[in-house]
């Protein structure tokens, strides 16, 4: 019998499992062995399930170790005040825990039971995204932060240390509040005198700080290079070294200087199978964010061989067995020619860059499946060669895949939109926050991706088009996340590039309705990207601009236009500018309604040189057409208008694009009635501005300036022999003569067409049937 029972594993003793007395046990009866003439009963104690324990006891815990008038203990101490008076502890493990937590003013507690109580949160909040927050909004991060530099006691350090980390695991919110409780600072001091041990927990827990929200710290960072050189000091292949790596990888650009040295660190470390993932990562890091000198320092180092470069290396880790490093290694490529260090013929795209990647977009890991379509879209973005070279079937049907949802359809919003509120309410409650994040990182960049391999050649919006991506674009640009809203409004700016499409598959798509949805986002990064959308969607070939106007666009954009924003207001100046582009007197009407002259005068006066460039085009728009058109302006503003325009003559005139602009307003005014030509050739002001602008250096102000000279000197209109003569009166002849030998052909041709208007009143020579406007 004693040997059978030697084959079973002897159970556990209540010590081991009463330490620290925070767990409750009871016991489960299991029949282990049985025969004819015995039956084996044993007690076995399940494994312990916890006692709940109270946040706030634990917190109180940790503010026992601090005195009375302690800045983060007197916080704590006002919340615990406004805590329900009912709340009690739920356990007596906790009163022996932290006796005196209760009352500050009592005896500190020892660091051995400030350890047990710090040990005890870190316990608490691991993986669990409520009870971080939970402790967060108990300030138990100032006191954490208060604690690391009030002890002197290593182990309690690495306590406090490695709950900050936890605490700050993906979340910007509780990174800002360690930031703000002067948690940075207090870490690097702790560093100067760490224990190998505490160091290495330290810098872990300062990159988890700059992984979760990298801006945050790099500008705590960004005023303390001291400490960002000491973490190039530290770059080695321990643990503490690659998290070295890692911390100055992402902070050099704070504060820290890229030194040679540095990158002799880090060079060796690339031929190490154990640093190879992290060094590879960094150096894509450093690609991304260093100047073209730094760069090139890059491509010159020789981590394989004397007879090689980085490019080599990066091209030999294309074939790495780990798709993390296959990943950093196409990013470093990428970037070595993003910064023209590395021309197009040695990027290997078509060889070996684009095959890399495209097999990237099919990987088990979600972190490269988000990354890859980010790369793509850097590579490719404003280059056709590229975008042609990268337009592989596979790449858009994997793309495609992406902006489905792979885990469940009810957790996306189009899905959500077609069940009742409250279920649809509960699922937005409910839904698992990490799988949604992760789920709009894959859509954002596909959107992204597919947005940058269009945006410069139709065939690949064909195939994008075919590939049946519109209705899910559609949908997602009513996604719940901010990101992918913006991402979406890039696809269909791309995609609206295109005649073709802006007549057919967008329209039947409905496009228009969601991104006018979006006019009214709450996000002005949202607003901007949907703006930037509609000024295509509203050029006067769209059926979609007809949308925009009987849906209340119009008004939409005139509010928009003056917001604090610098690119929203620019992109709505320029939609309403091309609403206005050869548009019919009843749409310039509804514009002017909703502008008026006080309006618009801001706008022709914005601090800003390219929305008052719109603003003066979208008057050009407006004076273009016919008699009416141009008459309804002159009679509604037409004196302050030229009074403007006179103004752009004299102050912006080392701004040639504000005065070309101005000058054709001059131009389409002058193909108006006996009246409006008059109005100008008596304007002195704005008649000296234009002989100037004929001898202008810009070619652009000088083909606008003859242009006006065309058009108030169109010799079948009536009048037209006396404003020659007031031409000529400003010598205009002579300098259209002179200009006949222009070294701008457009100057050139104009210069011809003024010069037969001038000589029909010296010849008869036969003349063209009409003005021009342009």
């Amino acid at each position: 019998m004693s040997n059978m029972l030697t084959n079973f594993r002897s159970a556990p003793s209540l010590s081991d499992f009463w330490s620290q007395q925070r767990f409750s046990y009871s016991f489960n009866y299991f029949l282990i062995w049985q025969s004819p003439s015995l039956t084996l009963p044993i007690f076995i104690p399940k494994m312990p399930s916890r006692v709940a324990v109270e946040p706030l006891e634990v917190v109180a815990a940790v503010r026992s170790r601090l005195g009375a008038n302690s800045p983060a203990g007197l916080q704590f101490d006002a919340l615990r005040d406004s805590h329900s008076t009912g709340s009690t502890s739920t356990t007596a493990t906790m009163m022996q825990l932290d006796s005196s937590s209760s009352h500050p003013d009592t005896a500190v507690a020892s660091d051995a039971e400030a350890i047990s109580a710090v040990r005890l949160l870190k316990n608490e909040i691991i993986g669990s995204l409520s009870k971080k927050t939970a402790y967060a909004q108990l300030a138990a991060i100032p006191l954490l932060v208060e604690l690391l530099d009030a002890t002197q006691n290593d182990e309690l350090k690495l306590q406090v240390v490695a709950t900050l980390g936890s605490l700050a695991h993906d979340s910007n919110a509780r990174v800002a509040a360690i930031v703000q409780a002067g948690g940075i600072a207090a870490l690097t001091r702790v560093q100067a005198q760490s224990s190998s041990r505490l160091l290495e927990a330290l810098m872990r827990t300062l990159k988890i700080i700059v992984a979760s929200d990298e801006s945050a710290a790099g500008e705590w960072f960004s005023q303390h290079q001291q400490f960002v050189n000491r973490v190039a000091e530290m770059i080695g292949p321990s643990s503490s070294g690659l998290d070295a790596v890692y911390l100055f990888s992402r902070l050099h650009t704070s504060g820290g200087q890229l030194t040679d040295a540095t990158l002799d660190k880090l060079a060796p470390l690339l031929q190490q199978s154990a640093s190879l993932e992290p060094t590879i990562e960094a150096f894509a890091a450093l690609l991304r964010s260093t100047s073209a000198l730094i760069a090139r320092r890059i491509l010159a180092l020789s981590p394989l061989s004397s007879n090689s470069n980085f490019a080599a290396l990066a091209k030999n880790l294309l074939k790495h067995k780990s798709s993390t490093v296959r990943l950093h290694a196409c990013s470093c490529l990428i970037s070595l020619y993003k910064a023209n260090v590395l021309p197009l013929q040695e990027l290997g795209a078509n060889e070996v860059l684009m095959p890399a990647l495209v097999k990237l977009l099919g990987d088990a890991s979600s972190k490269v499946r988000i990354l890859a379509p980010q790369l793509i879209a850097r590579l490719v973005d404003d280059h056709e060669e590229l975008q042609k070279l990268a337009i592989d079937p596979d790449v858009i049907n994997k793309l495609a895949v992406y902006l489905k949802d792979e885990t469940n359809e009810s957790n996306d919003t189009s899905a959500i939109g077609m069940q009742s509120p409250s279920i649809a309410a509960y699922m937005q409650l409910h839904a698992p926050t990490q799988e949604l994040k992760a789920q709009a990182s894959l859509r954002c960049s596909a959107l992204l991706a597919l947005a940058a391999l269009c945006s410069k050649r139709e065939e690949n919006r064909k195939a994008i088009a075919d590939a049946r991506v519109l209705p899910k674009l559609v949908e997602l640009l009513e996604y719940r996340d901010e990101s992918v809203r913006i991402a979406a409004c890039q696809l269909a700016r791309s995609l609206s590039r295109s005649v073709k499409h802006l007549r057919s598959s967008l329209v039947d798509a409905g496009v228009a309705k969601p991104l006018l949805k979006l006019l009214s986002d709450p996000s002005t990064v949202v607003q901007t990207a949907a703006s930037a959308t509609i000024c295509n969607i509203v050029l006067d070939f769209s059926p979609m601009k007809k949308m925009v106007l009987e849906s209340g666009g119009v008004a939409k954009l005139v509010e928009l236009s003056f917001k604090d924003d610098h690119d929203l207001r620019l992109n709505c100046v320029w939609a309403l500018k091309n609403i206005l582009y050869q548009a019919e007197l009843q749409d310039k009407n509804k514009v002017l309604s909703e502008l008026g002259w006080s309006k618009l005068y801001r706008l022709l006066n914005d601090t800003h040189e390219d929305i008052r460039e719109q603003a003066l085009t979208l008057v050009r728009n407006l004076v273009h057409g016919a008699l009416e058109d141009i008459g309804r302006v002159m009679a509604e503003f037409g004196e302050p208008l030229l009074e403007h325009l006179q103004k752009v003559f004299q102050e912006e005139a080392n701004a040639p694009v504000l005065v070309q602009q101005a000058l054709y307003v001059v131009c389409n005014i002058a193909t108006g009635s006996e009246a409006h030509k008059t109005t100008l050739i008596q304007n002195p002001l704005i008649m000296t501005s234009l002989v100037e602008a004929l001898s202008h250096a810009d070619p652009g102000v000088r083909v606008a300036a003859v242009w006006c000279v065309i058009n108030l000197a169109w010799a079948e209109e009536t009048g037209a022999s006396d404003r020659v003569a007031r031409l000529r009166e400003l010598h205009v002849d002579r300098l259209l003569l002179a200009m006949s030998e222009d070294y701008d052909l457009d100057v050139r041709d104009r210069v011809k067409t003024a010069l037969e208007q001038f000589a029909h009143f010296e010849s008869d020579l036969a003349s063209v049937s009409s003005p021009m406007e342009s």
